[in-house]
């Protein structure tokens, strides 16, 4: 059985994105895109909603290329579950009001059970 892989919304901008002139950049943009064509093929690739919705926000030119890049790639649910504990890790935990999508995506994942 292959492990997972839950690619962020990072992954697939830089796969399509314009070669970028900063050096920190570019090296991101390589990496990511050996990676890609190397080793993705050795995982099960997941996103989830906020990922979907991320990547269609934009120049329309790379919300097409980044929708192609994820065609194939399997979308995890948002469950009322994994809302709940990101605004319980909110309220009442250590993180910021701002990690809440960050809360809630960690979580989706959590409660799909994937390995």
């Amino acid at each position: 059985m292959k492990k997972s892989v839950y690619l962020e919304t990072s992954v697939i901008s830089y796969l399509v994105a314009d070669p970028s002139p900063d050096l920190i950049i570019a090296a991101h943009q390589k990496i990511t895109s050996d990676w890609w064509h190397h080793h993705r093929h050795k995982f099960d690739l997941t996103i989830s909603a906020f990922v979907e919705r991320e990547i269609s926000m934009g120049n329309a030119r790379l919300v097409k290329k980044r929708q192609e890049i994820i065609a194939s790639v399997r979308s995890i649910t948002y469950t009322p579950e994994a809302s709940q504990l990101a605004k319980a890790l909110i309220k009442k935990g250590p993180l910021p009001e701002t990690a809440e999508v960050y809360s809630a995506q960690q979580n989706c994942y959590a409660f799909s059970q994937i390995n």
